[in-house]
């Protein structure tokens, strides 16, 4: 068969990997609909024993020297930081949340709580695309699962997970022109051959973002937006393998300038574990209101710091076994682990017949 009849040239499959507002919207409106009927119940919840420390004792959410020394503190030394981790876009995204909860809704949690809510909604909206951009079938009822699923309870209705739909926020937005760079995801005008096809103006639907062409812009905002996932929260640092595994799953190969770029890009995400396992194994800040035995789950007098990473890594393989078992049997096994409440979406769906 002749290769150019088979050539994509045609408008709809040039528009096949572009989104339009109109369609963007109706997903994130369905997904944002379905993350608050199903999280309904924690939108006027109390703060837990956990995010008393990051919200209710936190004297550097008030006022701007707060969020100055959140993100700066650091410097010179981390001895000197008055939070327990650093994770400044988590504690302005935090800091913004007090501001209207301080001043508008008269100290109340609601604010965290829709945050919360509407973080992992985007998620869900930024996953959908994702998906649609790889041609991986079933992109929007994944979505749909992703956000209505139990298990994202404690990430959405505890105020001290937020960094973890931050950090994959951040992660999702970069992964976009990471892939876009190392050819997973091909141009709008042109498809994986390089074949030129007709331009999506063509076609008279409206994009809602457009990646630049060249590389090293591609390169320096996903550089800029991976650098937030990690100030977001260190499990951000998973990321680069991820990349690495869908580009050669796309592109059938992996070329050494994407391993290179990986790398480089793990490069400071480490230096970032480092400091943050330092800092949560070593000290605490009292005046933050953080209890400084909270993350001690050996004595130092029985072994000390090596002990303790052991225990850390004992905690993280029974959490991951743990959160596996939830993934396919979502019901509350553990005291800590908030239980998926359903009577929100029975109120509601009563309501609306």
């Amino acid at each position: 068969m002749n290769s150019s009849v088979d050539a994509p040239t045609r408008p709809d499959l040039a528009a096949a990997g572009t989104f339009q507002i109109g369609q963007v919207i109706a997903v994130l409106g369905v997904l944002i609909a379905i993350a608050f009927i199903s999280f309904y119940p924690t939108l006027r919840a109390p703060l837990t024993p956990l995010d008393g420390p990051t919200v209710g004792n936190n004297f550097f959410l008030v006022g701007l020297e707060g969020l100055e020394r959140a993100w700066r503190g650091i410097f010179p030394s981390p001895d000197l930081y008055p939070l327990s981790e650093y994770r400044p876009v988590t504690h302005t995204s935090l800091w913004i949340d007090f501001a209207i909860s301080s001043r508008l809704l008269g100290d109340s949690t609601l604010s965290y709580h829709m945050t919360g809510v509407l973080l992992h909604a985007f998620n869900g909206g930024l996953l959908f695309m994702l998906l649609k951009k790889l041609s991986v079938p079933g992109a929007l009822l994944a979505s749909i699962l992703f956000v209505a699923h139990p298990l994202q309870t404690q990430a959405v209705a505890w105020v001290f997970a937020r960094g973890y739909p931050l950090a994959m926020l951040f992660s999702l937005l970069a992964t976009f022109p990471f892939l876009r760079w190392a050819g997973a995801i091909p141009s709008a005008d042109a498809d994986r051959t390089g074949t030129e096809i007709a331009p999506i103006a063509k076609t008279g639907a409206s994009q809602i973002f457009t990646l630049p062409e060249e590389p090293w812009k591609l390169i320096a905002i996903s550089l800029v937006l991976f650098t937030a996932a990690m100030l977001a929260h260190p499990a951000a640092i998973c990321v680069p393998f991820a990349w690495l595994v869908i580009t050669w799953w796309k592109t059938t190969t992996l070329a050494p300038k994407v391993a290179i770029a990986a790398v480089a890009y793990l490069l400071p995400a480490v230096a970032l574990v480092i400091l943050s396992v330092t800092m949560s194994l070593d000290r605490a800040d009292l005046n933050a209101g953080i209890d400084p035995g909270r993350y001690d789950l050996v004595e130092a007098s029985n072994g000390g710091p090596p002990a303790e990473a052991v225990a850390r890594l004992g905690v993280a393989g029974a959490a991951l076994l743990k959160y596996t078992q939830l993934f396919f049997i979502p019901f509350d096994l553990m005291p800590d682990h908030p239980r998926f409440n359903v009577t929100g979406p029975i109120r509601i769906v009563g309501l609306l017949t």
